[in-house]
């Protein structure tokens, strides 16, 4: 059974095992993104439009309240990256894996559970805000 990731329900932290990712199997585009994106991204609910179709991410080591889980990713250069997926015991885990563009829309893949895609909405070196696919 495969775990659906609602992107971002997943992700970062370069602690987690790399899932055969190689260069040439790992290419990204970085003119495309500002340098900013290419850090930890964590979600930021308390910020969010009630109702709205966006998610807010705040850098990893911003001061956000404690809560039992946020979304979290990270996003490397190099075309992978790591999220954190929630797990239904709370044993939450992070993958590996690749990330792609095509057109505005950025697709995460890794083995073993669902694909997502988002588009940036807003990027700043404080915010990343998405629209999940």
């Amino acid at each position: 059974m495969k775990m659906k990731i609602k992107p971002l329900i997943l992700v970062v932290l370069a602690i987690s095992t790399t899932l055969g990712c190689t260069p040439q199997q790992a290419t990204a585009p970085t003119g495309f993104f500002q340098p900013e994106f290419f850090q930890g991204w964590e979600r930021s609910y308390e910020e969010e439009e009630p109702g709205g179709s966006f998610e807010v991410y705040r850098p990893s080591d911003w001061k956000l309240p404690a809560a039992r889980y946020r979304n979290q990713f990270t996003m490397n250069r190099d075309g992978t990256c790591e999220w954190l997926v929630l797990h239904p015991t709370d044993r939450h885990y992070f993958v590996s894996g690749l990330w792609r563009i095509d057109g505005k829309t950025i697709h995460f893949s890794a083995e073993g559970v669902e694909p997502v895609s988002f588009q940036i909405v807003e990027l700043t070196e404080t915010l990343l805000r998405i629209d999940v696919l």
